[in-house]
């Protein structure tokens, strides 16, 4: 699988150090990681999970993994250690909540979080969760990355079970995750089995599009998953064509975004007229249609945005003339508000169009 062009250059961009240790040491060594709270098994690099080229996770303690809690009464900061004490008079068992976990060299303070924790609190007093894996999304090698991504979905999966021991019901959990975090949202409800809801912003496509399920973000990971594809052209997309959830969203065919750079000399460009603008805005520039999916999802959640919406064949038949006009209530809606339940695992494809600016609705 031909590497993505804009997230090479993302690397080289990239703030932090990585680590070979796994490159140097991979065929004879396999990390276990059984230091109680956090007792989360071995993870070989053996097929099926060998799509992080030779590098093995770091551990839980080296990466910080930390969960900020939100509610309309507070927000507080808390680890796996820590979650019976912190938690008991902090979070509400009978209400919803949803996790919001961001991708590669992000932190849990990004932009569009921040966003999409207003417009959830707008709407209803749930119980709001992001989980901060910063240090181990920041390496300077994609691959590290990949491969920590497993490691945080086995803590987040802890995480969730020590809430159900408070008393929420599994099917109360909604895991939203962008690129790499949908993955890490896949991993987690994996070893959990009954979650609710797992939405995919844009699901990383580089080490995951030719993977098999159980490696990635797939149907079988919630009782139902609803995928946004934004960003999959062919070796310079950052997302993937492949259908991951028991619906599959391709935003304006999937492969890339109005209003964005959308070649590899267009991606160039922007990057290059971003310079000295700061990380965070030659970031925007590279992954525009990447990041459309977090801003399509933000504004689904207080908006009836009535995205024109068309079912298709599979994935290689988006196109407008190859799909089927949606009638109200036929097909599901994208977005936040997607009506859903428990459904057999098996993937419908739609094709959603969408304005060119914002706010896309």
């Amino acid at each position: 699988m031909a590497q993505s062009f804009a997230l090479v250059l993302l690397a080289v961009i990239a703030l932090g150090s990585g680590c070979c240790y796994g490159w140097i040491l991979s065929g004879w060594w396999t990390p276990c990681f059984n230091n109680p709270p956090i007792d989360l098994g071995c993870f070989p690099l053996s097929y099926p999970f060998n799509n992080s080229a030779g590098f093995y996770p770091q551990s839980p303690e080296s990466m910080n993994i930390q969960f900020h809690v939100y509610s309309r009464r507070h927000n507080i900061t808390v680890t796996l250690e820590d979650v019976q004490q912190n938690l008991l008079n902090n979070y509400n068992v009978s209400r919803n909540t949803v996790l919001i976990i961001h991708g590669y060299l992000e932190r849990q303070d990004e932009i569009w979080i921040k966003d999409l924790i207003r417009e959830l609190l707008i709407k209803n007093d749930v119980n709001i969760i992001t989980v901060d894996w910063y240090q181990g999304a920041n390496s300077f090698f994609y691959y590290q990355s990949v491969a920590n991504a497993r490691v945080v979905g086995a803590v987040l999966a802890l995480f969730v079970q020590e809430l159900i021991s408070l008393g929420s019901q599994p099917s109360s959990f909604h895991l939203v995750g962008f690129s790499l975090g949908a993955h890490v949202a896949g991993f987690a409800g994996s070893r959990l089995g009954g979650i609710g809801r797992i939405t995919g912003l844009d699901p990383a496509g580089p080490s995951f599009e030719d993977a098999p399920p159980e490696v990635r973000l797939d149907p079988s990971d919630a009782l139902f998953v609803d995928v946004i594809h934004t960003d999959s052209t062919l070796g310079i997309g950052m997302g993937t064509l492949v259908p991951m959830g028991t619906v599959d969203f391709y935003v304006n065919g999937g492969e890339d975004q109005p209003s964005c750079a959308n070649s590899v000399i267009g991606r160039v460009s922007a990057f290059f007229n971003t310079l000295g603008s700061g990380f965070d805005s030659m970031r925007t520039a590279l992954g525009c249609s990447h990041m459309r999916a977090t801003q399509l999802f933000m504004q689904s959640v207080n908006h009836v945005c009535g995205w024109p919406t068309y079912l298709c064949p599979d994935q290689d038949s988006l196109q407008q003339d190859q799909c089927t006009p949606c009638d109200t209530g036929q097909c599901h809606g994208m977005g936040y508000n997607l009506v859903y339940q428990s459904v057999l695992h098996s993937s419908v494809c739609y094709r959603t169009n969408t304005p060119e600016l914002f706010p896309f609705c």
